[in-house]
This record gives structure tokens, C-alpha cells and sequence, in this order.
């Protein structure tokens, strides 16, 4: 116990009466040691701490020697004696003591601290001691004798004035002496021994006690005294709580929950060891509800030393522990959502961030908690993350623009991340603060633009249905006028027609029915062919036999245009292609008419096969003008024809047809499991290229047929529909 004195370099046990020194002190310790003729002999830091101390050391001895060492069997369970001891010591101290540094900064106080100033130890580490005791101002005679003896490190002796915590101020006995401790360095003890009376001007006991009861009672606080067997013998205070039947009941008697356990259990392990207790929270009965109660208290003692019971404050923390309570439970529900949360102060820096906040924007929750990150430093955070290719200056620009969305009025803004669409909408707070709330939009936003490009595409559609009609009107009435016109004449009196006159008249209105004929026959099989009204079989096709067939009929327009068609045949004659020999055919024929149409006049048309992947290939070139590229998302559309003022010629309108070649091209090869591809550049001409299912020589499918292929575009070349 005395080796433990913070003022005492070491304590042994030598022969009783040996020469002792200025620091050194002889203590009896009766009781305790076998050999009466053996003392304690205490070596203290200074000549002044063993002066200062040796009365209350004995003190403090002689009370243990009443007990002869002996602890009941309830202490001894699990005590450390030495540590007891110590403490028991100190607490018997009646007078205050503090060691301070250079600077006068309170390192360490006594228990008896407390009780003499007011001031609770833990309240009073750190602060300059002539500070918080207003020295200067209370005595201001003796600052010059302050000064002096804190300079010459001498010991000052006298009565001075302090300032307690009670807001009144008291008169005191100070020693305050020099030492050093173990590392060598300078520190101060202080010794505060009380006065008989106060000062003139200090506060009566009474006006304290009402002083400090009226500060306790507006913080929702009340005091209490308990008796050794921790019975209430006293409870005041204004909050409702503190009155009723308390006095002469124990704490656990006015409990209104389970005692026995292990906090309980803890609770009175404190109190059989008169250690203090700091927020003990119990529930006791109340009206309308139960309320609970936080309590803080410290055993008091007699002059003597006597354990007299335990001393404290009570404050009511329902509310407390409620708005606890309820945060957590807030907490655990914002986990538990989808949505991504995120709670920042009046201050923009982050109190909150759910876990789908978190992973969404992959962000080190230890990082953000560990100093104060701000909206501004999140955004960088994020923008750098999710965008790692930007300079500084374009990081700055987005965190510029995102924290003026975000101190603009509640709005919503659709944020990229990756391959995910993030709204975030950012909303005020009672408190000045912003919060942040964000789901994925990516389905929605995917959603829409479908809906966008479809509408769109029906748009579209529309556009070419009208274009579509007004040429059919004029493609309509141009043969039919013919043919009204000229039968009129030939049936007419007023005119005797010679017989080649009439022959040729004949002539012309055969042709005109039979273009009237092929207009027609191409809307009804395009119309056949999307409601899949036709059946195409799935057989073996002669491809050379197919090809000579379509050259048979497209031969008359290739010799009036003067072109030159080449046929090249890398794919071998004996290929054959496992389709519909009509289908087959009639592609060729659209592919040929729209290359022979729209190709140079005295120009060259190429047509090959070919073998890949085990895919036959069918290729048509021509020579022509191309298309411009605006219409290459259009190509495949039915009626739609890329005659336009973008790439329109003289003779445009001389050109036949209705916009549904190649969306019959199209249609059939898909349902045959092919695929189309066209290519085009201004200027230069056009690449058709059909790929179909090949047949081996054994008659077997060479390849799996290709489910729902859609037509495609050479990435590399501008497409154009020249139907």
C-alpha cells in the first residue's frame, strides 16, 4: 500500500529505530507484520511530501490496524489487496491533493479532491490549476509571492482564497511544494487543507446546496443519500421520478425489472467494494409508463473514516434511451432497403450512409469515418472511381456541377456509373442538412429509350406508309391512264387507226397491266410473307439451276441498261442450298433488279458464291451512286426508298418500284435461317451478301439452322436500300 503512494519513491521493511533521513518516515504497521521489531520505513520524493503526509498516513494506518488487516469473506473474492489498500489510503485523506506540470496543468487529484473544491477529478484534468481556482483575482496580494516561489522552486506555505465549483468561494490552507518525478521532470504538489470557516463573501452552505440543486434540477437531475445496505435516507430534487416512497428502500427494492442479472450482478459487486458506480441504468414503476433512471454515485465517509453509504445524482434518461432505441431501429431499416441513403449535416460532411450507398459506389467506409469527408470530397471520390479516364479539370467541372445541384432546391438527376443508370434525388433537412436518396434507373431508363425508339420506328413507318401510298397512286395511275387512254382510242370512231398503230397501242397497254400486275403481286407477297401466310419448304436447292433461272428474267433489263454481268462461282457448282427454290429465286431477282435499276447505265454487276463457315454465300456489286449515310438505318424498312433530295437524280422518278424489295429479301432469308448483310459507298456502288444453310453431298444439313438471325450492316461500309 505505501509503496504505492504517488508520493513515495519506495517502502520497506527494515529494523525498527534505524537512522532515518530528511525524506524518510517510519511507519508502525501493527497487525500486519510478524515482527513487532520491524517498521515500514517510507522514502518520499522531498524532505516537504514526507512532512506533508506523515500525519495522514497514520491517520489512515491507525484505521486499518483497527481492522488487524483482516477483510470480511465478500471481499475477498476476486479483490486486489494491494489495490484496495492503495485506495483505502487515499480515501482517508481529508486533505485535497493535485500534482501538476511546469505549466500548472492538473495531472492527477485525490478523492478528497471532490470533496473539498466541488470539482470532480476527471472535470479537472488538463486545466491550469490557477485558472480554474481563480488565484490571481481572489488573492491578488500574494501573486508577486506566487510567481516568486513557482520561479525560485521553493515551497509556499499560506491561506488563500479559492473559487469551488458550488459558485461561491472558500478559504484554504495551500502547501504547494517542488519535486520531480521518476523521468526527471518538474511537477507541483499542492495540498489543500479546509478552514474552520469560509470567507467573508462565500455562499452559506444552504444558498450552495440550492445553488447546485437548482443546476441539477434544469438538466432533469435530482440527488440521493443511501446507508450502508444501499437504503435511500435521502432523495431531493424537483423531477417527478425523485419523490414517493423511496426513503428506507433499496434500489433493487424500486426496480421494476429482473435484479439478478449480470449488470445487477455488477452493480452491487461496486458497492461491496465502496468503488464509485458511473450510468447505471435501471427501470422503475411510473405513471403513465415506466421510466428509466441513470445514476452516478461515490461512498461517503465520517471524519473518522467510517463507511456511511453511498452518495449520488439520478437523472431521468427514457427519452434518451428511446431516441436511442429508436435510431438504431431507423438505422437497421435503412440497411435493410434497396434504396441508397445517405445523411450529410448543415455542413455538407456525411452522419450516414446505408450499405447500398456503400457498395453501390464502392466507397471505404473506414476512410469516410476515420477524419470529416464532405459531399464535395464523396463527389470527387466517386468521379474518379467511376470516370478514372478524366483530367483534374473535368473532375473539377462534375464535382463543381454535382455540389450545385446539390445546395439547389430537392431535384432529381440521372447519374452513369458503369453500365448502371443511378437517380439521385437530393432533398433539405429540418436541420439544414441535405439528404441523399438513390435507386438503380437502369430498367426505366432502358425502358423509355425502347419506347422512344420504337415510336420512333412507328413514326417512321408512318412516314414511309404515306410516301409509300403517294407513290402508289402515281405508280397506279400512270399505267392505268395509259391503259384507259389508249383503249379509248383504239375503240373510238373519230380516229381510223392503221394496224400497226393499234398493234402498238396493244403493246403498250399489255405492258402497263403488266407493271400494274407487279405492283401488286409484290404488295401481296410482301404482305404473304410478314403474316407468314406462305410456306417455304425446307429442301434441297439446285443453286446453279436457281441462278440461270433469275439471269433468264433479269437478262432484258441488263441488255436495255448495256450492262455487263459477271458470274463467279467459288462455292463449286455441285453447292446446294437447303431452303425454298421459289424464295431462293425470287431474292436473287430483287437483289439483280435493284443492282441493274440503280447501277451506271453501260456499267458492270457482279454475282458470286461462295463457301463459309459452311454457309453458302450469294453476293451481288454494283457500280451506282450509293446512299447517303443518314439512310442506312432504314434500308431494311418496307416502302421505303432512298430517293431523296440528299441523293437525287434527273431521272428518279423514272425508276420503278415500291420500297418492298429488299424487305422481302430480308423477310425470306430469315425465314430460311440466312442472313443479309448490305454495304454501300457513295459513289462507288453497293455489296449485297446473303448467306444461307448449306447441304453436303450426302444430302445432310451441313450446319444447324439459324433461329430469329436479324439482317445486319457492314460496320465498315454505309447501307442503303435502292429498291
Amino acid at each position: 500500500m505505501l509503496s504505492g503512494l504517488p508520493a513515495a519513491r519506495s517502502a520497506t521493511l527494515a529494523p525498527h529505530s534505524l537512522p532515518l533521513s530528511d525524506e524518510q518516515r517510519e511507519f508502525r504497521l501493527p497487525g500486519y507484520d510478524k515482527r513487532p521489531d520491524r517498521a515500514a520505513i517510507v522514502t518520499f520524493h522531498s524532505a516537504a511530501l514526507a512532512e506533508a503526509l506523515d500525519a495522514d498516513i497514520r491517520s489512515t494506518l491507525d484505521l486499518i490496524g483497527a481492522t488487524r488487516g483482516r477483510l470480511s469473506d465478500d471481499l475477498r473474492s476476486g479483490v486486489d489487496l494491494q489495490a484496495w489498500r492503495n485506495e483505502r489510503a487515499l480515501a482517508q485523506m481529508r486533505r485535497a491533493v493535485i500534482m501538476t506540470d511546469r505549466e500548472q496543468r492538473i495531472l492527477w487529484a485525490s478523492p478528497a479532491f471532490e470533496r473539498v473544491t466541488g470539482y470532480r477529478q476527471e472535470d479537472a484534468l488538463g486545466t491550469i490549476c490557477d485558472e480554474l481556482f481563480g488565484f490571481a483575482a481572489l488573492n491578488p496580494d500574494i501573486v508577486a509571492q506566487l510567481d516568486a516561489h513557482m520561479a525560485d522552486m521553493k515551497p509556499f506555505r499560506r491561506e488563500i482564497k479559492i473559487a469551488n465549483a458550488w459558485g461561491g468561494t472558500q478559504s484554504v490552507h495551500l502547501e504547494r511544494l517542488p519535486d520531480v518525478d521518476p523521468y526527471g521532470r518538474v511537477i507541483w504538489l499542492s495540498l489543500f487543507s479546509e478552514m474552520a470557516s469560509s470567507t467573508s463573501g462565500a455562499a452559506a452552505p444552504e444558498e450552495v446546496e440550492k445553488r447546485a440543486l437548482a443546476i441539477a434540477e434544469s438538466q432533469g437531475q435530482w440527488y440521493f443519500e443511501t446507508d450502508t445496505e444501499d437504503r435511500f435516507v435521502r432523495v431531493w430534487g424537483a423531477p417527478a421520478v425523485a419523490h414517493g416512497k423511496r426513503v428506507g428502500l433499496r434500489r433493487e427494492d424500486v426496480a421494476a425489472e429482473d435484479t439478478t442479472t449480470e449488470k445487477w450482478d455488477r452493480y452491487r459487486d461496486a458497492i461491496a467494494s465502496r468503488e464509485r458506480y458511473q450510468d447505471f441504468v435501471y427501470r422503475v414503476s411510473a405513471t403513465p409508463v415506466d421510466r428509466l433512471i441513470a445514476v452516478s454515485g461515490g461512498p461517503r465517509f465520517d471524519q473518522n473514516g467510517q463507511f456511511l453509504g453511498y452518495e449520488g445524482v439520478s437523472r431521468d434518461v427514457t427519452d434518451v434511451e428511446q431516441n436511442r432505441v429508436n435510431a438504431m431501429l431507423v438505422a437497421a431499416a435503412l440497411e435493410g432497403i434497396q434504396e441508397m441513403i445517405a445523411l450529410f449535416d448543415r455542413d455538407g460532411t456525411v452522419r450516414f450512409m446505408n450499405q447500398a450507398f456503400v457498395q453501390s459506389f464502392d466507397i471505404d467506409v473506414e476512410a469516410v469515418h476515420r477524419r470529416a469527408t464532405t459531399i464535395e470530397d464523396l463527389t470527387r471520390y466517386v468521379v474518379r472511381r467511376w470516370s478514372p479516364e478524366l483530367d483534374d479539370a473535368a473532375v473539377e467541372r462534375m464535382v463543381a456541377d454535382r455540389l450545385e445541384q446539390y445546395r439547389g432546391a430537392d431535384a432529381a438527376n440521372d447519374f452513369r456509373f458503369g453500365d448502371r443508370w443511378i437517380r439521385i434525388t437530393d432533398r433539405a433537412t429540418p436541420d439544414g442538412g441535405r439528404l441523399i436518396v438513390g435507386f438503380d434507373n437502369s430498367q426505366a431508363r432502358a425502358s423509355k429509350e425502347t419506347m422512344t425508339a420504337a415510336l420512333e420506328k412507328a413514326e417512321a413507318s408512318a412516314r414511309a406508309a404515306d410516301a409509300f401510298l403517294a407513290r402508289m397512286s402515281h405508280e397506279l395511275r400512270t399505267p392505268l391512264n395509259a391503259i384507259i387512254g389508249l383503249s379509248e382510242l383504239m375503240t373510238t370512231d373519230e380516229f381510223q387507226l392503221q394496224e400497226a398503230k393499234l398493234k402498238e397501242y396493244a403493246g403498250d397497254i399489255n405492258r402497263s397491266g403488266q407493271h400494274l400486275l407487279d405492283l401488286i403481286q409484290d404488295i401481296l407477297e410482301f404482305s404473304s410473307i410478314r403474316a407468314r401466310d406462305r410456306t417455304l419448304a425446307a429442301e434441297e436447292v439446285d443453286l446453279d439451276g436457281v441462278i440461270e433461272e433469275a439471269l433468264a428474267i433479269i437478262r432484258p433489263i441488263l441488255t436495255r441498261r448495256q450492262q455487263d454481268l459477271q458470274v463467279t462461282r467459288t462455292a463449286g457448282r455441285a453447292t446446294a442450298i437447303l431452303g425454298d427454290a421459289r424464295a431462293v429465286k425470287q431474292i436473287l431477282i430483287n437483289l439483280l433488279t435493284n443492282a441493274a435499276k440503280y447501277g451506271r447505265e453501260g456499267g458492270r454487276i457482279e454475282l458470286g458464291t461462295g463457301l463459309r463457315n459452311d454457309q453458302v454465300t450469294l453476293t451481288i456489286i454494283d457500280d451506282g451512286l450509293g446512299i447517303a449515310p443518314r439512310d442506312l438505318p432504314h434500308v431494311f424498312d418496307p416502302f421505303y426508298r432512298c430517293i431523296n433530295p440528299m441523293n437525287a437524280t434527273a431521272d428518279d422518278n423514272a425508276v420503278e418500284g415500291t420500297g418492298l424489295g429488299l424487305a422481302i429479301v430480308k423477310s425470306l432469308t430469315e425465314r430460311m435461317n440466312g442472313q443479309v448483310t448490305l454495304d454501300s459507298i457513295i459513289n462507288h456502288g453497293t455489296r449485297v451478301e446473303i448467306s444461307l444453310p448449306a447441304m453436303d453431298a450426302a444430302g445432310d444439313r451441313v450446319t444447324r439452322p439459324l433461329s430469329d438471325r436479324q439482317a445486319n450492316r457492314s460496320p465498315d461500309r454505309n447501307a442503303a436500300d435502292q429498291v
